[in-house]
């Protein structure tokens, strides 16, 4: 039967289990869904599969690649997506960047300052956060929590850049709950930084939460979730 069904169709069911989960969760923690935006991480799919997307309900996707992100969106003309780049963002390629929805991987102070100058250029205001290595694992890009902090106290002079919030990847784990903790802390920051007041700062966003561990991320004050296998995994079958 799940072989019969299109790609677009498997992705639809897939979609509907997940809504279903984040809304238990949503209901168990007295939480509006509205208050959650579900990225569709769209690294899993390849040109071809990429299409049928635009037939979808879906509104927020999320590359980690820019030269991805690109050709994704040079492909969706047809459909208005809110695009979120998710992955390590190298300066030598801030040039090539358009004006997105969202920019979750803010890691350096340099790159938040060049970011500024690329989209003072562009006349356009761009929305990011910081990346924060809440488990100190050195494979992992991102700020420690006290360096963030650190340039958070700053009056740093950015007219095109705005920090709303704060992401962080968790351990990958048999265990979901494992993830509970650092979740915990990096909601734990974003209540400590908000008092900070700087006109390019308005901390308001928490992106944590990927396929494996993103309920127990809801339950911790998620705003962003970043899902990829959960709803493509068994889209592309063999016919």
């Amino acid at each position: 039967m799940t072989e019969s069904l299109s790609s677009l169709e498997r992705f639809l069911k897939n979609l509907e289990q997940v809504e279903n989960r984040i809304q238990q969760v949503c209901e168990k923690k007295h939480r509006d869904r509205k208050e959650i935006t579900l990225i569709a991480v769209t690294k899993y799919l390849n040109s071809d599969q990429f299409q049928f997307l635009s037939a979808s309900p879906i509104q927020d996707l999320g590359e980690n690649r820019i030269q991805s992100l690109l050709e994704r969106i040079e492909a969706s003309q047809s459909r208005i997506f809110r695009w979120h780049f998710i992955g390590h963002l190298q300066t030598n390629k801030i040039a090539q960047m358009p004006p997105l929805q969202l920019i979750h991987s803010i890691d350096s102070e340099k790159l938040l300052h060049q970011l500024d100058i690329h989209y003072q250029k562009k006349q356009k205001i761009q929305e990011v956060l910081l990346q924060i290595n809440v488990t100190g694992e050195s494979s992992k890009q991102g700020f420690s929590p006290e360096t963030a902090f650190q340039l958070l106290k700053q009056s740093l002079d950015l007219k095109a850049v705005r920090v709303l919030g704060l992401m962080t990847i968790a351990k990958l784990s048999e265990s979901a709950e494992e993830s509970r903790g650092p979740f915990r802390k990096l909601k734990q920051y974003l209540e400590d930084w908000k008092s900070l007041n700087h006109p390019w700062l308005n901390l308001k966003y928490l992106s944590m939460g990927m396929s494996q561990d993103f309920e127990i991320a809801i339950e911790e004050g998620a705003t962003h979730l970043r899902l990829g296998s959960v709803l493509f995994q068994t889209v592309f079958v063999s016919e």
